[in-house]
């Protein structure tokens, strides 16, 4: 799900019971920019099913979580990242699952930094910042996914 409207997000997030389901076979993604695969569990009466949404920024990525967390059928499983060569520092884009992602700025002036912890434990930080990885640690991020995990 790629949307800025705030009012599409609470109500397409989690689509009623008698609404058509749609399975994609592909998807072009033409922007050269990180992406969020979000998994879930929605728990019926006799069932538990996996359902997965596709995230392309940090404030979309919050509500989603707050959403999951606020509804007692609902599980968050697993945050993976998709990331692009210039981020993850390979030769293409890369999927890997998340432990943490962090987002916030060191003063109101500067320029947000984002920090993704992959599961094995590297950082991957995307800033206009010349940072390295202790000094982006020291973020006070303004919201950090792990308390959702």
């Amino acid at each position: 799900m790629i949307t800025t409207n705030d009012s599409y997000l609470a109500r397409n997030i989690f689509p009623s019971k008698d609404s058509p389901v749609y399975n994609w076979l592909c998807v072009d993604l033409e922007l050269n920019a990180p992406y969020f695969f979000v998994e879930y569990v929605q728990i019926e009466e006799y069932s538990r099913l996996t359902g997965r949404k596709i995230v392309s920024n940090f404030s979309d990525l919050e509500k989603i979580c707050k959403l999951i967390r606020s509804d007692a059928n609902l599980e968050l499983t697993q945050i993976s990242l998709l990331s692009p060569d210039w981020l993850n520092k390979s030769t293409g884009w890369q999927l890997n699952e998340l432990s943490d992602v962090q987002f916030g700025n060191f003063g109101q002036k500067e320029p947000w930094v984002q920090i993704y912890t992959l599961k094995d434990g590297r950082h991957l930080i995307e800033t206009k910042l010349n940072l390295d990885i202790e000094d982006a640690l020291e973020l006070q991020s303004r919201f950090s996914v792990q308390a959702y995990l």
